[in-house]
């Protein structure tokens, strides 16, 4: 429903994308254009770690973490950059 797909991250994964390869986290694989991933700023290539401030490290953790997240607020999702650094990203569901 986010317009994105994620995959785990194994370290193969991690060092070909630039980061450690002890990063924990679940790697953005795809995202729809025009998705609400899209809107958000979340682009391939980033790593998310958290998601509400739970870490997640599978992409079955971050879809149940996603689905508890709250309509109104959105869910707010910590990722690593490819080219270094943290980010912030709220993705929320457009009203229906």
């Amino acid at each position: 429903p986010m317009g994105m797909s994620v995959s785990a991250l194994t370290p193969e994964l991690a060092k070909n994308w630039g980061y450690t390869s002890e990063l924990r986290g679940v790697a953005v694989v795809r995202v729809a254009p025009g998705s609400v991933a899209e809107e958000a700023g979340v682009s391939r290539g980033m790593v998310v770690t958290q998601v509400d401030k739970q870490s997640v490290t599978t992409p079955e953790e971050f879809q149940a973490a996603l689905s508890k997240a709250s309509t109104e607020k959105g869910a707010l999702l910590e990722v690593r950059l490819p080219q270094g650094g943290v980010d912030f990203l709220v993705l929320k569901p457009r009203a229906e």
